[in-house]
């Protein structure tokens, strides 16, 4: 294996393991998640079954069977690696979490519904930062895409409107998450359908191209 290929996976692992630090600490503040964590959140509330990184791989395996049905490219399943990873890390740093905070998620409690708020607040803010430094990296790696985004990808070739597709794929994932919400028992939508949930659909894109900007001139200014 040469340097280059030893960089490559390095910053893949790298991503992942943020990436899931981020969406596991958004997720444990209670203030709100994305589309797809909040999906994952919802479905692990109403089955009591599995854990978020399962529902997590579930959701994005769906996606890839999709994706190879219709347009037939293997090169999709390169993307399951990536879904596995991400995954059990989230899991990994959602039990470390509920073990420092004394948490049962599957339970509902978070930091916001046990009360502590001023935690909860710093815990999403640190978490949006870590989740924009680690998709930054991806885009300035190259790294292999998550099947969620492959799929925004597809969609955005048909719609030929990127934000637009992002738009309809996010808010058709949060509409799913919310329905299974309010159809569950004991289970209220606000535990991951919340204010941060719009702080992330507005505030992580600006973040992402902050991150991407400064690791890019950095990289440059270095070997200039």
């Amino acid at each position: 294996m040469n340097k280059k290929n030893i960089r490559f996976a390095f910053f893949q692992i790298l991503s992942l393991i943020l990436l899931a630090l981020g969406v596991a600490g958004v997720i444990i503040s209670g203030l709100g998640a994305g589309a797809v964590d909040a999906l994952a959140y919802f479905l692990m509330r109403s089955t009591k079954l599995l854990d978020v990184g399962n529902w997590t791989i579930i959701i994005n395996v769906s996606l890839v069977l999709f994706l190879l049905i219709t347009t037939r490219k293997l090169a999709v399943l390169f993307s399951l690696l990536v879904v596995f990873v991400m995954g059990e890390a989230i899991n990994i740093w959602i039990n470390s979490f509920e073990k420092i905070f004394n948490l049962v998620l599957k339970d509902g409690q978070t930091l916001f519904s046990t009360d502590r708020l001023l935690i909860a607040i710093i815990i999403a803010l640190l978490s949006l930062v870590v989740m924009a430094i680690s998709v930054a990296i991806m885009i300035k790696e190259k790294t292999v895409k998550s099947p969620y985004d492959e799929f925004a990808i597809f969609l955005a070739d048909k719609l030929n409107n990127y934000s637009l597709a992002k738009i309809l794929l996010d808010g058709t994932f949060m509409l799913v998450a919310f329905l299974i919400a309010i159809l569950t028992k004991g289970v209220n939508f606000t535990e991951q359908i919340n204010v941060f949930s719009l702080i992330i659909v507005f505030g992580l894109g600006p973040l992402i191209n902050l991150f991407t900007n400064l690791f890019t001139n950095g990289f440059k200014n270095k070997n200039n």
